[in-house]
């Protein structure tokens, strides 16, 4: 029956109206008729026609200083809910009171207080979630959960943040440094540029790793000569993500060093390797065809032949041969967009200068369907192969 008593109240605020006669609506804490209200704003709260509406009746009818009271003397539970609470109306009176639930020893409470700041984005709060972040950061029993939560709430701020966090980039704490240098990234603010390609030489290699993360993230070319070199990392996630940087920034002058790094030991780095090589480009496909032809590395063939794979290789080559052109059409905009019929064509060249035995086990393995399977399909393109040594590249249309 109470929730029935809402309905009208529901409509009104969904349509967009103002409310008259308020005083109907008001119950006492915990009584049905409170909840049903309760519910009836809380869902109008997240509507764009009733939300400010919704917000006022929150206010005027004793929600918002039930949730205050709750917060401060409320059971864990209580307390935990009225936080969520009041960020969720974003009701900018409670920021002290969520300021001072940060220092609450109830983990709860603390992650739902943080969360509303966060939503609330009262710019005062930027201090304190600082604090809040380099203590969980510290604690032993801290969880990703609880980083996870505070660097979202930070994240909110935008570039209000930066000055707070570039500051921490000279904490003596190597895991504020890296989370600081993690929460820019997310930013992606561009004038922060010069701190990540300074963080690049940290002496802790996480910090290194999520310097060379934020390069890519930000597209810094101007970084480039400090991510190959990176590329030689002692640690092999500092070499992950400064090949992944660099196939982000899509730097074709980084074609060889990271040619070079398919035969690195750790598979992650291969593999983030062979991406950036494509998304580098036609020449970067060049370079991984190459490999699979020529390497003596048996990590650099296989990651080579998985990259081509990938890009639908064998199949784009296939159709171009045949005069099908439909399916180089249908790239979209993934790193095999690089794959057209100038590019083809010489690829095809490559293959070309191969001897029969040396061709037809190449296109097998790129054919994914096996040697016998495919052994009269791959017939058919090894004379197509061997068709093109006299083709030019079609002139491209001015």
């Amino acid at each position: 029956m109470a929730r029935q008593g809402s309905l009208p109240l529901l409509e009104a605020l969904k349509a967009g109206r103002k409310i008259e006669g308020e005083e109907s609506y008001r119950h006492r804490p915990g009584s049905p008729g409170w909840t049903a209200v309760e519910e009836c704003l809380l869902q109008c709260v997240e509507s764009v026609d009733g939300r400010v509406e919704a917000a006022r009746l929150l206010d005027s009818l004793g929600y918002t200083r039930h949730y205050l009271r709750k917060l401060k003397k409320g059971s864990r539970w209580d307390s935990a809910l009225a936080a969520e609470r009041l960020g969720r109306i974003r009701y900018a009176a409670a920021v002290p009171y969520l300021i001072e639930a940060l220092g609450s020893d109830r983990k709860d409470v603390r992650l739902m207080a943080i969360n509303s700041l966060g939503v609330i984005g009262d710019e005062s709060a930027i201090p304190h979630l600082m604090n809040a972040l380099k203590q969980t950061l510290k604690d032993k029993d801290g969880e990703d959960v609880s980083v996870r939560v505070v660097k979202s709430a930070i994240i909110s701020f935008g570039t209000a943040v930066l000055r707070d966090l570039m500051g921490e980039l000279k904490s003596q704490d190597w895991m504020v440094r890296a989370t600081a240098l993690d929460i820019l990234g997310e930013i992606g603010d561009s004038s922060t540029s010069a701190e990540f390609s300074r963080m690049l030489g940290d002496p802790e290699h996480e910090v290194r790793a999520k310097a060379a993360k934020g390069l890519g993230k930000l597209k810094v070319r101007e970084a480039i000569p400090l991510l190959l070199a990176a590329l030689k990392d002692p640690d092999w996630v500092v070499r992950l993500h400064s090949a992944r940087a660099l196939g982000l920034i899509g730097a074709e002058s980084a074609i060889q060093p990271l040619k070079a790094a398919l035969t690195d030991k750790s598979w992650q780095v291969r593999a983030a390797a062979s991406e950036a090589m494509a998304l580098a480009g036609g020449a970067g496909f060049i370079e991984l065809l190459n490999v699979l032809i020529d390497s003596s590395d048996r990590y650099a063939r296989d990651q080579a032949l998985d990259q081509l794979s990938r890009a639908g290789f064998y199949t784009k080559l296939k159709s171009f041969l045949e005069g099908n052109d439909l399916i180089l059409k249908e790239n979209g905009k993934t790193a095999d967009k690089y794959i057209g019929r100038d590019l083809l064509l010489e690829m095809a060249r490559i293959l070309s200068s191969l001897t029969q035995d040396r061709l037809e086990g190449i296109l097998a393995s790129l054919s994914t369907m096996g040697h016998e399977a495919a052994k009269e399909d791959i017939a058919g393109v090894y004379a197509l192969i061997k068709e093109v040594q006299g083709r030019k590249p079609q002139p491209k249309p001015s």
